[in-house]
């Protein structure tokens, strides 16, 4: 129907809202999780029962890996970004003696 309609330019939005609402429903949140080393099945439960915590709700965890960090993690769930890696630290470190 969208395509009949010269309306399929909006499917990606259609499909954010959908996915939204649902999330909205099941009381879940998409968690990226982004690690200087892949994480172990104990170390990914203990992260998701304290985001669970934290956010309230059921978290769908999404784990990459980015050697870059040089340790620790990223997780970004919607608009909280929480930086534990040492990459960031360091990067705030080099701001403050900067400024």
């Amino acid at each position: 129907m969208l395509a009949e309609n010269h309306r399929a330019l909006l499917l990606p939005e259609i499909a954010a809202r959908y996915e939204a609402e649902r999330a909205e429903i099941e009381n879940t949140v998409d968690v990226e999780v982004i690690s200087a080393v892949a994480l172990d099945p104990a170390q990914q439960d203990k992260l998701d029962r304290a985001l669970s915590g934290r956010l309230k709700r059921r978290v769908r965890m999404h784990n990459t890996v980015d050697a870059s960090l040089m340790g620790g993690a990223v997780v970004g769930a919607g608009d909280l970004v929480i930086d534990g890696s040492i990459k960031g630290r360091l990067e705030q470190l080099a701001t403050e003696l900067s400024g």
